[in-house]
């Protein structure tokens, strides 16, 4: 909560990596050849529990006395959520265990539970008031670079990415709607994003190609000659603007469905697709859809 960096007075929420982590990383780049291996995480959301509270649920007096002789935080992490929604098994972390130990050491901080180079990590846990000591896998960290935007009808498009996993209820499409173009058709009966795409104008949706092919057909033909009349200075009476009724049909990230009826606005609000390579240096490429 750092508003003074932006200099104004409202609460924003910044976040960033810890500098434990940042220097490291660059201290080996700087002074070898050595290339460091692919953070990977536990994928799971951490909170934070006093000495009293780890106690009352199972945390036995001798660790938390071990933890104060080396720590002089005394807290204990306990699993808030799990996190990735396609990841479950019998060696996952499940919500409400408390981490004592990775790979033998006591955690003194959330440095010690934020990344890894190993695919598992050994964990001593507590979990419904007994000691486990379980071997978990790693999750890789996801591709951050997003390569494919469509937009249809004012409505921006992509797929999820991994934050939306992490709040997501279920993944109800690929086609994952985040924000709206000003007084885009989308918004002109009710505002809602966040939103999984699911069906638009009777057409399942599953993919952005999906939606990429639903756009070409629900394109008014007239869009072409209005638009030529426009250029001309053409005048044109009010409702003629090219464009169709369509229903769209999505889930919100809370799992709740919702039906909406729009009017698509073809001259002003155009379907268009922003796509890069996979390369990291790779260059977008607009088109008109």
């Amino acid at each position: 909560n750092v508003p003074e960096c932006a200099h104004n007075e409202g609460d924003e929420l910044r976040v960033g990596l810890d500098i434990a982590l940042v220097i490291p990383t660059l201290d080996h780049l700087r002074t070898s050849d050595y290339t460091p291996k692919p953070a990977r995480v536990l994928d799971v959301q951490f909170t934070l529990e006093d000495a009293y509270t780890a106690h009352a649920l199972g945390v036995s007096k001798q660790h938390i006395a071990d933890l104060m002789a080396m720590s002089t935080k005394n807290q204990f992490y306990k699993v808030a959520r799990e996190l990735s929604i396609h990841t479950t098994g019998a060696h996952s972390l499940v919500v409400g265990d408390i981490v004592l130990q990775v790979n033998g050491h006591y955690v003194q901080g959330i440095v010690d539970l934020a990344s890894f180079d190993t695919d598992e990590v050994e964990l001593r846990i507590v979990r419904n008031g007994k000691e486990l000591t379980i071997a978990v896998p790693t999750a890789p960290l996801c591709e951050a670079n997003i390569r494919n935007v469509v937009c249809w009808a004012g409505m921006i498009l992509q797929e999820p990415f991994h934050s939306v996993n992490h709040n997501a209820v279920s993944l109800a499409s690929n086609a994952y709607n985040f924000i709206h173009d000003n007084g885009a058709p989308s918004v002109a009966e009710s505002y809602h994003d966040n939103m999984f795409v699911v069906e638009i104008g009777g057409h399942a949706i599953s993919t952005l190609d999906d939606v990429v092919q639903v756009a070409r057909l629900l394109k008014d033909p007239k869009q072409a000659e209005f638009n030529a009349e426009v250029a001309a200075n053409k005048e044109f009476k009010s409702g003629t603007i090219p464009g169709r009724d369509v229903k769209i049909r999505a889930v919100l990230i809370n799992g709740d469905e919702i039906v909406k009826s729009i009017r698509t606005n073809d001259h002003y609000y155009p379907a268009w697709q922003l796509m890069r390579g996979p390369r990291i240096d790779d260059n977008w490429s607009f088109k008109e859809i």
